[in-house]
């Protein structure tokens, strides 16, 4: 067994070690060229103005959140831009270059929440003949959605009444609703005109009934109030979606809804 260790082993060992350092030292390469191109590809992704677009859009969140707080202790009207930078511990300067004013950042705090509440009225809109008590379990969800928003339901109320400007963002709301709904369908254009007219003073009745449950109280119990406007959805949704005499009939009782 002597020629285990003779020098022509010991050269084929040395040879092979060599070898096997080398594959080593290649897959060191290439681990490390592997982790190089991650993060190169990680660098290429984060662009140079990344970093400034995520601080601004935190500073426009913290103006936001800032708003909700200063509009739960002060009315629209008291509210000024100050109080609001104050809040969120930035300039007047830096608010001015996310908002236009007090009305645009209160507008933004319903975009915010604008999904969440056309999602409830899709609810609506899939029942395809909902009874009373069908519309008045769906409105106590709406009642609920709202109530986690009470500061909100009570500045869209006060900037109805305050700010001209604002008329316009509340009917594309209106408009975003009724595309949802699909009413109207089957009637001639005077009469979709006429239901389309209905179905904004409805609106426009929800949503002071939603300001008296959510910021109020009806003195002789929110229950009544809401099957009294639950009534008045059903039977809305009756006409607009019943052409012709089967409408009067539906609503006079006669035929099943």
């Amino acid at each position: 067994m002597d020629f285990l260790f003779s020098p022509c082993s010991d050269r084929q060992t040395a040879i092979m070690l060599q070898r096997q350092g080398v594959a080593k030292q290649a897959d060191n390469l290439a681990q490390a060229h592997s982790s190089d191109h991650a993060e190169l590809k990680i660098a290429k992704r984060r662009r140079p103005g990344d970093s400034q677009r995520e601080q601004k859009e935190q500073t426009r969140k913290k103006l936001l959140e800032a708003a909700q707080v200063v509009f739960k202790h002060h009315s629209y009207s008291e509210t000024a831009v100050e109080m609001v930078a104050d809040q969120a511990g930035v300039s007047r300067t830096t608010f001015y270059r996310h908002f236009d004013g007090k009305l645009p950042l209160a507008l933004a705090l319903f975009d915010d929440i604008a999904p969440r509440i056309k999602n409830t009225w899709s609810q609506l809109f899939q029942i395809r003949n909902p009874t009373p008590t069908q519309v008045g379990e769906w409105l106590t969800q709406l009642i609920k959605e709202s109530s986690l928003n009470q500061v909100l339901v009570s500045v869209f109320i006060q900037i109805d009444a305050t700010e001209p400007d604002a008329q316009a963002n509340k009917y594309r709301y209106y408009d975003d609703i009724w595309n949802l709904s699909g009413l109207g369908k089957g009637f001639d254009e005077i009469h979709r005109e006429e239901i389309r007219a209905k179905f904004i003073l409805t609106m426009l009745q929800i949503d002071q009934f939603l300001y008296l449950v959510c910021m109020r109280g009806y003195p002789n119990g929110d229950e009544i109030l809401r099957n009294a406007m639950a009534e008045i959805i059903h039977n809305f949704l009756v006409e607009a979606r019943t052409p012709g005499k089967a409408k009067r009939k539906q609503l006079a009782g006669d035929v099943p809804t």
